[in-house]
């Protein structure tokens, strides 16, 4: 018989995978920073190199921030889920 620990470790690092082929796709697949900021805020060529730079830095951490949090409140939900099943069973 399958452990509810197993259960849930295998339910975990499935959510785990799955967010981060989310992410990687998000960001090697079309990513453009100007999503979330603006580019049009500056003009000389080296502050728009670095203000590149860090928004593109900054729309990743938002980006991985965003998805880590779906996936913890995903896996928080099927956690508890899954307790409630076994728990409240009324075969056992």
């Amino acid at each position: 018989m399958v452990r509810k620990k197993m259960i849930y470790k295998i339910i975990k690092y499935g959510i785990i995978l799955i967010v981060w082929i989310v992410v990687l796709k998000l960001a090697f697949h079309d990513f453009k920073p100007e999503y979330l900021i603006s580019w049009n805020a500056f003009s000389n060529w080296w502050i728009d190199t670095y203000a590149g730079l860090f928004k593109m830095i900054l729309s990743i951490i938002l980006g991985i921030t965003l998805i880590w949090g779906i996936g913890w409140l995903l896996w928080k939900w099927l956690r508890a889920f899954f307790i409630f099943i076994f728990r409240h069973n009324p075969e056992s």
